[in-house]
């Protein structure tokens, strides 16, 4: 199931359950934002709805999750080449 978001009048979304609950876990949201099951107009508080109040209750994620690693043969990150400074 999919849920868009709401927070001061500004909509987002649909989101898979699992971002929000990782979303959730990060403090990224919270109190203040609206979800609505996608294809319904119902919204309510994320706080109070029962497929995410365990998220509330969980140990927080640090927000510092290093990025994924580059691929094998991959260019990233790229690396700044040194020129050599010339007198003429």
């Amino acid at each position: 199931m999919r849920y868009r978001l709401s927070k001061d009048y500004q909509n987002s979304g649909p989101f898979e359950v699992n971002l929000l609950r990782d979303m959730i876990r990060r403090g990224e949201i919270g109190k203040g934002y609206y979800a609505c099951a996608e294809g319904t107009d119902n919204w309510t508080e994320i706080t109070e709805m029962p497929e995410f109040k365990q998220d509330f209750n969980a140990p927080p994620q640090s927000k510092n999750v290093p990025p994924p690693s580059s691929p094998v043969g991959s260019k990233f990150p790229f690396k700044k080449k040194k020129h050599k400074k010339t007198l003429h």
